[in-house]
Formats: structure tokens, sequence, C-alpha cells
């Protein structure tokens, strides 16, 4: 997950960082934000949900490991992340409490 704030000024996943996540097994990218490259990106074998496109590339570096907020769902590393064509569901690891 990438918590851009619901910015398209720039990309935040193009088809390289995709092909980092295949590669790492990862069943999708989920973007508050824009993505570049997206006929290469419907190419690859993984799920990834965005904002929209830009083809500017993103300057900027951002964190790790820190809450991610998305349209009122607020998500943290170690979630469970469920999402289709619907909508995100975020479920705090197993033993969690909210």
């Amino acid at each position: 997950m990438v918590d851009g704030g619901d910015s398209l000024r720039a990309a935040l996943a193009g088809d390289q960082i995709a092909g980092i996540a295949v590669s790492n097994g990862w069943a999708g990218l989920i973007i508050n934000g824009g993505v570049r490259d997206g006929l290469a990106l419907g190419e690859r074998p993984i799920g990834i949900e965005a904002l929209g496109t830009n083809p500017r590339q993103s300057r900027d570096s951002g964190e790790r490991d820190v809450p991610a907020e998305f349209g009122g769902l607020t998500s943290s590393a170690g979630d469970i992340v469920f999402c289709d064509e619907d909508g995100i569901l975020a479920i705090g690891p197993p033993g969690s409490v909210r």
C-alpha cells in the first residue's frame, strides 16, 4: 500500500515497481495516487488499484511501516488487506484489537 494523499500530481508506481512486486510474490499493489506505464501494468500478473495515471515520475521518497489512509480506511503495517473492483478491506493481524 502506498498513501499518496489522493494526489495525481505524479506516479507513485510503474512497470518497474510492479515487476519487483511480482518477483517478491506479491498479489497486488494499492496506490492512493497515480501510476504510470498503464499498458505495461496491465500485462503484469499482479492486481493494481490506483486513483488514475500520470506519466510524470515521483521524485520524493517516502516512509515505511507507517499507517496509510485511503478514503476513510486506515491500514497499518501487518494488516491483511483484501481488494476487488468494489473496494478495499483491511483487517488487523491475528490477535490484534482495534
